[in-house]
């Protein structure tokens, strides 16, 4: 009965651990995105101006 306990209690652990893995995982996903979102929109921005740069030497 004891063994039946301690696995019960392993098994918690063991989704306690996968669930804070998870979570600090999907935080660092989101970061990736909020990165690359900043990344291509700094890109967009830095093509709009070098196309006004260039628009304004025709």
């Amino acid at each position: 009965m004891i063994w039946l306990f301690t696995l019960a209690v392993m098994g918690l652990e063991l989704v306690q651990q996968g669930y804070s893995f998870w979570s600090a995982f999907s935080r660092f996903g989101q970061g990736l995105a909020a990165l690359v979102a900043l990344v291509s929109l700094g890109t967009v921005y830095f093509a709009i101006h070098s196309a006004q740069k260039a628009f304004e030497k025709l």
